[in-house]
């Protein structure tokens, strides 16, 4: 069986009857006002005494009502057909005196069945609000027979009847709008009750998202832990060269790659490298270069760096195919003769001379030495070696394009002459002093917006 009264979710059943009880009681008390005003301006024979008597019976038996529902703890439908039954009969009964007692203005009680009605709107169904209406409209024309044809009143029963039937299709509409609410009033519960799963299982998804996303983070963590522990934690120890370095990953897990090597504890070659992208899968790749670049260095070292570097690249590449990555890197080998230098695709490395501080871009007139990144080789292009010597105080800036990006803003020119005029002033006596000023002015140039690139800085000074 269907609830008498189409109540709005959310709310109590409890609190719901209450308030439609509630509602009657208002209506009530607005037809007991109007009764006096009536009575006050001479328009009905009705007493104060006759609408006290009213107002006691109708509201005390509608409070009745409420105080039964406010200790009921269970609506049955049985429940709900007794409640509506004895509100109807009570409201009847009231109903038909007033109309009765007011006499000259019967008529004004088509007004108060409406109000009934109305007042009930939001709680009923159409045949609920089809029973109160045409009930009252029947007790109108029954009183108004008795009133006039039996007890005399004044007025024309005619006329009242005439009324009477007017209010019928009245009647009848706010019965139709009745229905309506209740057809709409379902569509938007369903639609509530569609949206609460809905958002139930949006909720279980985003539970599960946090758990997954906290466990990647948890495993992104532990991939950047790992790759730190392979490489170098602090700078090499060495009589000739003064070493610092920064390694700033952008993200837990790094695509720059940096390494040291010595022989019989002196500093043999510097590394630095920087795999295309960003995260898991560049970190994985320095994972492949680094071995690599190990091996060959102090395995090839009679040999020409360039010969070395080629070969460690045929070596990256073979196992790099088919990923759509390259690899750009920088290599220095250290010798009684001076420094042999090979760029595979990298930024500059920039020569700065303690004696005047100035700097410059460490590059041969002919600036073809450069080879292609790893990845993108091209058998006509090949990295050539170039050689330079250092003189004490003298320092070498090293870095990954991360810092061009910072100084540059995507420009790389503009980037190189930024990150050249600020080695050249950066103040220090040692490597890292002056590596610490580059990074402070690279963070007030990123600003509030952070890096969006992996950074890597190495700075060599001769001692």
């Amino acid at each position: 069986m269907n609830r008498l009264w189409i109540i709005p979710s959310g709310i109590p059943v409890q609190e719901k009857y209450l308030r439609m009880t509630r509602n009657v009681l208002v209506g009530y008390i607005a037809v007991e006002i109007f009764a006096a005003i009536a009575h006050a301006l001479g328009l009905s024979s009705i007493t104060y005494s006759e609408i006290l008597f009213l107002a006691l019976t109708a509201n005390g038996g509608t409070i009745l009502f409420m105080m039964y529902i406010r200790r009921r703890r269970d609506f049955t439908p049985k429940t709900e057909t007794l409640l509506f039954s004895l509100e109807l009969s009570l409201y009847l009964l009231m109903y038909s005196i007033a109309v009765y007692r007011l006499q000259e203005i019967r008529t004004a009680g088509l007004v108060f069945a409406l109000i009934a009605v109305t007042i009930l709107l939001p709680y009923i169904t159409f045949i609920e609000s089809l029973v109160i209406s045409m009930s009252s409209l029947a007790a109108f024309a029954s009183v108004s027979i008795y009133a006039v044809s039996l007890a005399g009143q004044p007025g024309s029963l005619a006329t009242d009847l005439f009324y009477c039937a007017m209010f019928v299709p009245v009647m009848l509409l706010v019965a139709y709008t009745a229905r309506q609410l209740q057809e709409r009033t379902r569509e938007v519960e369903e639609d509530r009750r569609a949206l609460e799963i809905l958002n139930e299982d949006l909720r279980q998804k985003n539970i599960q998202l946090e758990h997954s996303s906290e466990r990647d983070r948890i495993e992104m963590e532990l991939a950047g832990l790992v790759q730190k522990s392979f490489f170098p934690a602090e700078s090499p120890e060495s009589r000739i060269w003064d070493i610092a370095f920064r390694f700033r990953p952008v993200h837990e897990v790094s695509g720059d790659l940096y390494d040291f090597y010595t022989v019989d504890g002196e500093v043999k070659g510097v590394s630095l490298f920087d795999v295309s992208g960003h995260g898991l899968s560049s970190g994985l790749i320095t994972m492949i270069v680094r071995p690599i670049l190990y091996r060959l260095f102090n395995r090839m070292g009679e040999e020409g760096l360039a010969s070395m570097v080629k070969t460690a690249a045929d070596m990256i590449h073979e196992e790099i195919e088919g990923t759509e990555t390259f690899v750009t890197g920088i290599l220095l080998r250290f010798d009684q003769n001076g420094i042999e230098y090979v760029n595979q695709g990298h930024p500059d490395i920039i020569l700065r001379r303690g004696a005047t501080n100035e700097s410059r871009v460490v590059s041969p007139k002919d600036s073809n030495f450069r080879g292609l990144p790893i990845g993108m080789d091209d058998p006509a292009v090949s990295a050539r070696a170039l050689r330079f010597n250092m003189n004490s105080n003298d320092c070498l800036l090293l870095y990954t394009d991360g810092l061009l990006d910072g100084f540059g803003n995507g420009m790389t020119a503009l980037g190189l002459e930024r990150i050249r005029e600020v080695f050249s002033n950066a103040p220090g006596e040692t490597a890292q002093e002056i590596c610490d000023r580059v990074m402070q002015k690279y963070d007030k140039e990123v600003g509030e917006f952070g890096a969006t690139d992996d950074v890597t800085v190495i700075v060599i000074r001769r001692r």
